[in-house]
C-alpha cells in the first residue's frame, strides 16, 4: 500500500508515529494492522509503503483504506475568527464572507500599485524625454558640449528647460533658489552620457522607446484593477501548474527509487526485532515473528532455538516474513 498524501494539519513525523504503533507488537500480533514501514519520502512529497497481510487488506478495503489509515480531514469553519480591515477581531459565518469582506481591501492595494506604476513610467518617459532633446540641442548645434565648465554647461541645459533628476523624481517639491541649485549632480545623467551616443541614430533609438514606453503607459491607464488581479491569478496558476509539474517528476523519481529498493534491505525500514545470544556467544538480530516461529519449532523438535541458521545462498535471512539477522560482535 502507497501513502503519498496526508490530510490537513496532519504532519509527516506524526502520521509515521502513529503507522509505527500499528506494527506487531509483543502478544498483540493478529491486532497489528501493517507488517512493515517503509519510507522513500523527498523535500516536498510524502512516500511511505506499506505492507500487509492479504486478510488486513482485505479488511481495511472493507471498511475503507481511507478511513482505517485515518487519512480523511476536515477544517470547521463554524468557528473562524479573523482580524477585519479595521484591525478589529470579527467572527466570520463562511469562508465567502471573508472573501466578499476581503476583495474591496485587495482592490484598494491595486489602486494604489497601479499608481505606482504609472508614477514610476511617468519618471522614466520624462528620463528619455530630456534625453532625446538633450541630443536634439548638441546635433542641432544649438548646445555646445565640447571645451566648456560643468557648472557653465549645467545653466544652459537649465536655460533649455532640461529637467534635473530632483525634477523628475520629486515633481511635487518646492523650486530651488540658486544657491540650492544641485549643479552638476542634477544633470548627471546627461552629461555623463558618451560623446559618440549624441547622434541621431541613438536619438531614432530613444524616440522609439519612447513611443514604445507611452503606448505601455496608456494600456495600464485603461487597465481596470479587476483586471490587473486577474493577471496575477492566471500568474500565480501558472506558478502552481509549474510546481506541480516538478512535484509530479519528484513523485515519479521517489517511486522509482521504491521499486529499485523493493525487496532490498534498507536503513528506512522499521522492522520490530529481538536480540538473541547463540551458542558462541555472538548476539544477533531476529524479526520477532521469526523468533517466535522459532522458538515453537525449538519446543517441538527439543533443539536449541539458534542452532538452526540461515539456509546457504541467503545468508542474513530474507526481508520478509522470514525475517533478518546481523553479526553483533
Amino acid at each position: 500500500l502507497e501513502i503519498t498524501e496526508l490530510p490537513v494539519r496532519r504532519w509527516t513525523q506524526d502520521y509515521k508515529e502513529w503507522l509505527l504503533e500499528q506494527l506487531p507488537q509483543a502478544g498483540a500480533e493478529k491486532r497489528s494492522l501493517v507488517t512493515e514501514i517503509r519510507e522513500y519520502h523527498s523535500e516536498n512529497s510524502v512516500h511511505f509503503s506499506l505492507s500487509m497481510t492479504p486478510d488486513k487488506l482485505a479488511e481495511a478495503e472493507r471498511k475503507g483504506i481511507e478511513k482505517v489509515f485515518k487519512l480523511n480531514g476536515s477544517v470547521s469553519t463554524t468557528n473562524m475568527w479573523l482580524f477585519d480591515p479595521e484591525g478589529n477581531i470579527k467572527k466570520y459565518e463562511s469562508p465567502e464572507d471573508i472573501i466578499k469582506e476581503f476583495a474591496p481591501v485587495r482592490l484598494r492595494v491595486y489602486a494604489k500599485r497601479k499608481e505606482h506604476m504609472m508614477s514610476k513610467m511617468e519618471r522614466a518617459l520624462a528620463v528619455i524625454s530630456n534625453k532625446l532633446k538633450f541630443i536634439r540641442l548638441v546635433v542641432s548645434g544649438r548646445l555646445e558640449v565640447e571645451k566648456r565648465k560643468t557648472l557653465d554647461l549645467c545653466k544652459d541645459l537649465r536655460r533649455h528647460g532640461l529637467q534635473t533628476q530632483r525634477d523628475i523624481h520629486e515633481p511635487n517639491s518646492p523650486p530651488l533658489t540658486p544657491e540650492e541649485e544641485p549643479g552638476p549632480r542634477g544633470f548627471k545623467y546627461l552629461i555623463s552620457m558618451k560623446l559618440w551616443s549624441l547622434t541621431e541614430d541613438r536619438m531614432n533609438t530613444l524616440s522609439a522607446e519612447h513611443k514604445k514606453k507611452e503606448e505601455a503607459m496608456e494600456e495600464l491607464r485603461k487597465t481596470s484593477l479587476e483586471t490587473l488581479w486577474e493577471r496575477d491569478l492566471v500568474q500565480l496558476e501558472e506558478a502552481l501548474d509549474k510546481c506541480d509539474t516538478e512535484d509530479k517528476k519528484e513523485a515519479e523519481e521517489a517511486a522509482k527509487l521504491a521499486a529499485k529498493m523493493q525487496g532490498s534491505e534498507d536503513i528506512l525500514v522499521n522492522k520490530q526485532c529481538v536480540l538473541v545470544l547463540s551458542r558462541n556467544f555472538t548476539a544477533k538480530r531476529v524479526r520477532t515473528s521469526e523468533w517466535k516461529m522459532r522458538r515453537r519449532g525449538a519446543k517441538l523438535s527439543g533443539k536449541s532455538l539458534m542452532d538452526k541458521g540461515p539456509k546457504k545462498g541467503g545468508a542474513g535471512g530474507e526481508d520478509g516474513e522470514n525475517g533478518e539477522e546481523d553479526d553483533v560482535e
